[in-house]
């Protein structure tokens, strides 16, 4: 639901860059255009409320669900590409690249990009529901660790151990296709890093997806924005201890 003339201008940026080829003649034309998206696949719903203190946005639960959705697909269809070089792109795919999926038996597989973001997501219910259920605070950097250090079993051949994480009862969601496979041996030792202590100096990207469920969910954690910006980087020097890394996530989790 969008206010009528209010939100115009505060929407003009977001929508100028989704329908920037559609080359409509006024911003109106885009707000209809978005909220006829939006209808059609349950997504986005923003309400604009207004008052003394400005304009205030509170976004319906479903984001969450269109957000990891959004992550799924680019996953899908680029994960194909993730470690090619633009030559090597063109060679493989003709001179327009990659212009959909590339199909694995019939089906476009996600990585581990969207495996780790589930599984963080999953840690952070598991923390809240025993929070809930003993009535005090737990610690939610040790159920996330919980919950990648049960993925990243999925990934190996190996007997399973209790699992905590309802997710390992999800085949697609434990495929064997890790993009960084430092991680699985960072998650396979007996101490995770932390920000005070980094175990394991690797810049790469593999757990910035990890960050992604935090931001979502920050009024649940009930966290204020710094709280949320050092948990998202002690989310990912759980496996990446290079400050670029890790800051990185606290970069991503503050833009979510």
């Amino acid at each position: 639901v969008v206010d009528d003339q209010h939100s115009i201008a505060s929407f003009d940026m977001i929508l100028c860059i989704i329908t920037k080829d559609l080359k409509f003649r006024n911003i109106q034309s885009k707000i209809r255009v978005m909220l006829a998206f939006s209808r059609g696949f349950g997504i986005i719903k923003v309400t604009m409320y207004y008052g003394e203190g400005g304009a205030f946005v509170e976004i319906d639960s479903a984001v969450f669900t269109g957000c990891l959705l959004g992550m799924a697909i680019g996953d899908a269809w680029g994960s194909a590409v993730d470690d090619k070089s633009l030559e090597q792109i063109l060679a493989d795919y003709g001179p327009n690249g990659l212009l959909g999926y590339d199909l694995a038996n019939g089906y476009a597989e996600v990585s581990s990009y969207t495996q780790l973001a589930a599984y963080a997501a999953n840690g952070l219910i598991m923390a809240l529901a025993r929070s809930q259920a003993y009535g005090r605070s737990t610690s939610l950097i040790q159920y996330v660790g919980i919950a990648l250090r049960e993925w990243s079993r999925t990934q190996h051949y190996c007997p399973q151990e209790k699992n905590y994480c309802w997710l390992t009862t999800e085949p697609e969601l434990k495929r064997r296709h890790c993009m960084d496979t430092r991680m699985l041996d960072a998650l396979s030792r007996e101490e995770l890093g932390c920000l005070d202590y980094p175990q394991y100096k690797s810049n790469q990207s593999g757990a910035l997806t990890t960050v992604i469920p935090i931001a979502l969910m920050q009024k649940d954690l009930d966290m204020c924005q710094s709280e949320l910006d050092r948990l998202g980087a002690e989310t990912v020097a759980l496996t990446h201890g290079d400050p670029e890394a890790f800051l990185t996530g606290a970069a991503l989790t503050h833009l979510l």
